[in-house]
């Protein structure tokens, strides 16, 4: 079930005006002010006062209303209408958020305010891009840069980079959104804006971390944190302890997550930012739930649920009631995780919000299924699902398609489990290929980047030899010398300089290596995907046709069998695809744990096995076992299999034997082949050349041995792992 965890994106939301003045002070001075001023001044204290108390800043903002009214104050009018918008979209009432803007939009346009228009096109494009609805964010944010051109406003146009490539994060184009992030960062080193600095290295951190590249997104939010520290600037601070906390927590750092997100809980709560610490209450829920701390975990989600509350926040309101459904779920409780859900998608409906309605949707679905409720998971599944079709969600997509394939194994209806399976299938490749792209052009414009900063030093050093060689036209042989000894300098240089470009070359060569791995790896999983379900699927068909003819139900029992194995196969490499950072990394495998798994799946064989030894492998092993067993059973008929271990050095020698009929001579030295079959029962000849590219992978090897009885053996080599 998905966790909703609160990110800090530091977006710029503007007002219409920049009165500082601390909040007692404006109390004092607006009990003697009179018009305009005490308008202006009601409007102060209610943007002062909204991030702790908004029912308060409501009714500050309600009386420069109708003051600014009785005095026809039009800037005043369209500043109330523009807090009050604000307001609502901090509440996560968004439509009501963009009826207000649009108020201010008039009055503006009206009186033929610049200004004010940029900052009202500014906060408009923040709502529309917190519905999903990117164009027109894109559309209303270049409206407000514009404007700011035109008025030479550099920190407006600062502003607006930076808020442009957060539309293009939230659309996943990383790179795009890191161009506008960086020319945002450029014209604010220029003016010295230090606290917008701070919050653009906070994007670009969020851009990186998109990206898996953590240490990047450390380093980024590590350079924000120290400028906000110095600044004082304590509301930036503690957004950006927030987000190095979820950072460490995707690092499974889960102690250093806490630490920083108590850092982060002690400036909001010494701010009284109320808003912020029931967020940061939220992250810190997650961060124990993934310690396994649960009864902590659940008292900070009811903490922020009740902070939310109280104060109106109903946008937050679903994400605390979504995440206290999802602990339910994970402790066993499914009756109050389905109340606890049941309530967020009534308020999300409420409010007309699709993304959370849809989040809501899948989440309900996967309870309904642990509960085996399958009904009620189908009504709410294809609910999103036909929601999906209209709204761009690749991550929802890919969780919908996985539930609906899983919803109609379980229904039996396997013709159109496989159909939403393939479309999981295709969906989570397209997902997995744009963050690999976007990993991509990133690598790309380092090397770009920096590429073009060797060539400007190679044109420089060459311009500064021409004008050395034009000197020595007219000196004497005492300047020749120097000539030739500033060309051997030169000639020093250059090669320093070339072996700088190799060592830069070399480290290209060594990413792009990486990321190969990373996609042969990748192609790997899907292959042993494909073939795996393709036999169960073969089984099950042909178990049906028999069906037909002997109305035997045992053949029913073994399609269904098939089925759920080939379930059970997804989960495993639905896991490990995930886990992408994890992708390379051998961890210990127990083998008597998979025999005895396997054991399950083939219970009319008999498969005898000893001893409790762990290799050095990852969840992949399973399959190369299965397919051992299932060549073993499906072509050679074998009745029994016996799996023997001997320790050899650092290795285990693995002996799988079995009674089925031996392999053909004449095939023996192919049966390794990629797309080789053999025989009626031959299929995508897929299954050996997996194993042995896996058992390759591992560091270990796979043959056949020649066996002059009528048993057919493999030896299977891998690592021993340190007990």
């Amino acid at each position: 079930m998905k966790k909703l965890i609160t990110i800090f994106l530091i977006a710029i939301p503007l007002i219409l005006f920049t009165q500082t003045t601390k909040i007692d002070s404006l109390k004092n001075v607006i009990k003697d002010a009179e018009g305009i001023e005490k308008a202006d001044l009601l409007l102060a204290l209610a943007n002062r006062i909204q991030f702790s108390d908004i029912k308060a800043a409501q009714d500050y903002i309600d009386q420069a209303f109708a003051l600014s009214e009785k005095l026809n104050h039009q800037e005043g009018i369209a500043d109330a209408w523009n807090l009050s918008a604000q307001i609502a979209y901090r509440k996560g009432a968004f439509a009501e958020a963009l009826k207000y803007y649009e108020k201010a939009l008039k009055i503006l346009e009206k009186i033929d305010h610049e200004k004010g228009l940029s900052k009202i096109y500014n906060n408009m494009a923040l709502v529309y891009m917190n519905i999903g609805d990117f164009a027109k964010a894109e559309e209303y944010n270049f409206k407000s840069l514009e404007i700011k051109k035109q008025l030479d406003d550099k920190n407006g146009i600062s502003y607006s980079l930076s808020n442009i490539g957060l539309v293009y994060w939230n659309q996943r184009n990383y790179s795009a959104a890191m161009d506008y992030f960086h020319q945002s960062l450029k014209i604010q080193n220029e003016i010295g804006d230090k606290n917008m600095i701070a919050n653009t290295n906070n994007n670009i951190a969020l851009a990186y971390m998109s990206l898996n590249n953590y240490e990047k997104a450390l380093e980024y939010h590590l350079k924000a944190l120290s400028i906000t520290e110095e600044m004082n600037n304590l509301s930036s601070m503690g957004s950006i302890l927030n987000n190095l906390g979820v950072v460490y927590a995707k690092l499974a750092h889960y102690d250093e997550s806490i630490q920083f997100h108590f850092r982060a809980l002690k400036i909001f709560q010494e701010m009284e930012d109320k808003p912020n610490i029931a967020s940061t209450y939220n992250n810190l829920g997650i961060a124990q739930e993934s310690n396994k701390n649960y009864d902590e975990a659940m008292q900070y989600h009811l903490a922020a649920l009740q902070i939310r509350k109280q104060l109106g926040l109903e946008s937050g309101v679903i994400n605390s009631l979504s995440n206290i459904g999802a602990l339910y779920e994970l402790k066993g409780d499914f009756q109050q995780a389905e109340k606890y859900l049941k309530e967020s998608l009534e308020l999300s409906e409420k409010l007309k919000n699709d993304w959370e309605i849809i989040n809501v949707l899948n989440n309900l679905g996967r309870l309904y299924l642990n509960m085996n409720k399958l009904a009620d998971a189908e009504k709410v599944l294809l609910i999103a699902h036909d929601m999906l079709i209209t709204l761009e969600s690749e991550e929802s997509n890919v969780n919908n398609l996985y539930s609906l394939a899983e919803l109609y194994a379980g229904k039996k209806d396997f013709s159109k489990a496989y159909e939403f399976l393939m479309e999981h299938i295709t969906a989570k490749d397209t997902l997995i290929s744009h963050t690999n792209l976007e990993q991509a052009k990133e690598l790309k414009i380092k090397y770009d980047l920096e590429k073009k900063l060797e060539e400007n030093k190679l044109l420089k050093k060459d311009l500064d030899l021409s004008k050395m060689h034009t000197r020595n036209l007219a000196l004497t042989l005492i300047a020749v010398f120097i000539f030739l000894a500033a060309v051997v300098i030169l000639f020093v240089l250059r090669i320093k300089n070339n072996l700088r470009l190799k060592l830069l070359n070399n480290d290209l060569k060594i990413a792009k290596n990486i990321a190969e791995k990373h996609d042969e790896h990748l192609t790997l999983l899907n292959k042993m995907l494909r073939h795996d379900l393709t036999n169960n699927l073969t089984v099950v068909l042909s178990a049906l046709k028999l069906f037909q003819y002997k109305k035997d139900t045992k053949l029913l029992v073994d399609a269904a069998n098939k089925c759920n194995n080939g379930i059970s196969l997804i989960r495993n490499l639905h896991k490990m695809e995930m886990n992408k950072s994890e992708i390379n990394i051998l961890k210990q495998v127990n083998i008597n744990q998979v025999l005895e798994k396997l054991k399950t799946r083939f219970g009319s064989t008999e498969i005898n096995h000893s001893g409790n030894y762990l290799v050095l492998a990852d969840d992949g092993l399973e399959s190369v076992f299965q397919n051992l067993i299932e060549n073993a059973v499906d072509h050679g008929s074998a009745s029994k299999i016996n799996i023997d271990v001997n320790e050899v050095s650092k290795f285990l020698e693995i002996r799988v034997v079995n009674n089925g009929t031996k392999i053909p001579e004449e095939i023996k030295d192919r049966i390794f082949e990629e797309e080789f079959s053999h025989g009626e029962k031959g299929r995508t000849g897929m299954g050996l050349h997996l194993v042995e590219r896996n058992i390759i992978r591992y560091g270990g090897s796979i043959y056949l041995e020649e066996n002059e009885d009528s048993n057919v053996s493999f030896i299977l080599n891998l690592k021993k792992a340190e007990q």
